[in-house]
């Protein structure tokens, strides 16, 4: 395939997908990393994409509607990683809003760090984000029930996506490998509730529990 036709067909996968990683691309493109990072430089120089952490988001205005948000820390070094998470939710979110988290580390740091003192109200199908949470004392916290999952850690299901149209969900916090999945049908739900997402960089599976690495930037 040449880079034109490579190209081409990022930028199809794009119109499917608000966002897609190196990984991803390098699968269904049968290329090393380095050739999908040539492609992605070229589509970034001509306007067509924009490059987000470990993967790529199209540049064009329809997609980026204020429904959803794509949290990019551009210039996040390790030692600034919590930082990074701070300014993310500085800048996300609004007092009294309802806040939706979905599983996964990066959502557990996130529940670290939410502002107890701005009345938000917190959705998520996560066990550890539900009792980190109540160990914070947060106000209103939501464990939105359904079949547990063990390997995530989570409620799944269509208990899960039923007890979703409850609530009226302002923001949802979603990492970008749970988009990038597919497989997760509650994640359909979440993203027709939620009045906006948005997406970030999940941590990397081997967590140590001190927020140190994160996938890597290409």
């Amino acid at each position: 395939m040449t880079p034109s036709s490579r190209q081409s067909h990022i930028l199809a996968l794009l119109e499917k997908d608000e966002i897609l990683s190196i990984s991803r691309l390098q699968k269904l493109l049968a290329v090393s990393h380095m050739t999908v990072r040539r492609d992605i430089r070229a589509l970034e120089k001509s306007g067509h994409v924009r490059s987000v952490r470990g993967g790529v988001v199209t540049a064009n205005e329809h997609l980026h509607h204020e429904h959803n948000t794509v949290a990019t820390p551009q210039s996040v070094t390790h030692d600034h990683d919590k930082e990074w998470i701070r300014q993310t939710l500085h800048k996300q979110l609004n007092a009294h809003q309802v806040i939706y988290l979905h599983h996964g580390h990066i959502s557990l740091e996130i529940a670290k760090q939410l502002p107890a003192d701005q009345g938000l109200t917190v959705v998520t199908n996560d066990i550890a984000i539900t009792n980190t949470l109540h160990a914070r004392a947060f106000s209103e916290v939501y464990f939105i029930g359904g079949f547990i999952d063990r390997s995530k850690n989570a409620s799944v299901g269509s208990c899960a996506e039923k007890a979703l149209k409850n609530f009226n969900i302002d923001l949802a916090f979603v990492s970008t490998t749970t988009y990038e999945d597919g497989s997760d049908t509650l994640l359909s739900s979440v993203k027709t509730y939620a009045k906006r997402c948005c997406y970030v960089p999940e941590l990397n599976r081997t967590y140590d529990g001190n927020f140190s690495t994160l996938p890597p930037t290409y």
